[in-house]
């Protein structure tokens, strides 16, 4: 390809670089991979400029890949080339990957590399909306915010920061948020817009409550574990420590350092109903075999309620069961949006029965459409093989539509199909019972 690049410049010295490599593509249709090695070629000969027309022929001929933009974006950056231009490419690389979470927070670190954190802004944005459950968009929209003091953004980012707990340094980014939004404050006191400075105020109260939290405490050199069933069915764990249900488990202690003997569940907004908390003993020795729970309901409320109790150890595990009726929370989280990994040395310590129930919201994990949210656990949960799978079968007059944009966001290519289906009947199929292994029913009928 680079040959026949400088084979037609030999020709013609006229010739542009792009039409040039545009009537190779036109004549041999080269694959990605070849793409590639040419990119490198023109790359360690320095010829940007060459190697920029290359990966334009390329998008334009739906010739693409996740590197063409950041290598695009990296050589149009060192050409000197302007920014819009710059961000037309990283825009693209976000539609090519895809409008899930990690891909827009990968293109929105782009953008700031590549100097226009006024976009990337507007890309945290669009992953709040995508997946409002996640810290990571509040935090650096925060932090970028705080950098060029963007008054507006801080305004919509702090009572978010504020409103999210995660695993890990969360007290953290609480204090900034709290000094940003004391500052911001002064400012508006001092140009007298105190209407302001109320309507902010009273968002961050509700930012700053919480509906449930709950430490275990012992003393010892053992190791307890504190595990809590939500309403849905959802049960946070040091195995699952963020669930659907709005549940962190934001710290799991052990002995025998009495100030690490301590595990805290957090759940800013939580579901109304009933919660288990399962107090699981692990190793080593707890002193008076008790342990104490501190519960916290509607904290930094008008209807805050403590209790604190002393719980006797009977057994590996011990339950208390507590009631919530005021949980703010109405729609569970999509666990796809969740990062519930079990660190490698962790693995050890989960127990099958802390894993998360296949019910309520855990459904998404399946594929399945979900049960509505504060729904009780379906009956049999928890059950070897037990998966509950709901399907929703459509009947009548439907259409679809696809929609396809071009490598270079010039043309969109949309198609449309109507969908005719019915159902005539049902098959019936049991393995228990005295009908096991019969089949019952006519024929369904498909889509037509």
């Amino acid at each position: 390809m680079v040959k026949w690049l400088d084979q037609r410049r030999a020709e013609d010295p006229d010739i542009d670089a792009f039409d040039a490599l545009d009537e190779w593509f036109r004549k041999h249709a080269p694959a990605v991979e070849q793409v590639g090695e040419a990119a490198l070629v023109l790359n360690r000969a320095r010829r940007f400029e060459d190697l920029v027309a290359l990966l334009q022929v390329a998008l334009i001929h739906g010739r693409t890949a996740q590197w063409m933009y950041d290598v695009l974006a990296l050589t149009l950056k060192k050409l000197g080339r302007p920014q819009d231009e710059i961000d037309r490419v990283l825009l693209s690389r976000a539609d090519i990957t895809g409008a899930d979470p990690e891909n827009l927070l990968m293109s929105a670190a782009y953008l700031v590399r590549f100097g226009d954190p006024q976009l990337a802004l507007r890309l945290y944005r669009q992953v709040a909306e995508v997946a409002p459950g996640r810290p990571e968009p509040y935090v650096l929209a925060f932090q970028h915010a705080l950098r060029q003091d963007n008054e507006e953004v801080l305004r919509w980012a702090i009572p978010r920061v504020l409103s999210e707990v995660w695993v890990r340094d969360y007290a953290r980014w609480h204090r900034k948020a709290e000094d940003a939004a004391s500052d911001l404050m002064r400012r508006w006191r001092q140009r007298g817009e105190h209407e302001r400075i109320a309507d902010f105020q009273r968002v961050l109260r509700e930012a700053r409550q919480r509906d449930l939290t709950v430490r275990l405490s012992w003393v010892g050199g053992g190791d307890l574990d504190l595990e809590v069933d939500e309403p849905p069915g959802t049960r946070c764990s040091p195995g699952q420590p963020r669930t659907a249900s709005g549940g962190v488990l934001v710290h799991d202690g052990f002995g025998p350092q009495a100030d690490n003997c301590h595990d805290d569940y957090v759940c800013a907004r939580a579901f109304s109903g009933y919660y288990l908390l399962r107090i699981v003993y692990q190793s080593g020795n707890i002193v008076g075999k008790r342990a104490r729970l501190k519960i916290v309901r509607y904290a930094d409320s008008d209807h805050e309620i403590c209790r604190e109790l002393t719980v006797p150890l009977s057994g590996d595990v011990t339950v208390v069961r507590i009631s919530l009726h005021r949980g703010r929370r109405t729609v569970a989280a999509d666990p796809a949006t969740l990062q519930t990994s079990v660190p490698e040395a962790d693995r050890r310590r989960v127990a099958p029965e802390s894993l998360p129930r296949v019910g309520g919201p855990a459904l998404h994990q399946v594929g399945a459409v979900p049960v509505a949210a504060g729904t009780a656990a379906v009956a049999g949960a928890g059950a070897v093989g037990y998966m509950p799978i709901v399907s929703v079968l459509s009947e009548g007059v439907s259409s679809s539509a696809l929609a396809i944009v071009s490598g270079d966001r010039r043309f969109v290519r949309v198609s449309v199909s109507p969908i005719f289906s019915t159902i005539t009947d049902v098959f019936h199929f049991t393995f228990q019972g005295p009908g096991a292994g019969q089949t019952t029913g006519g024929s369904v009928g498909g889509n037509r």
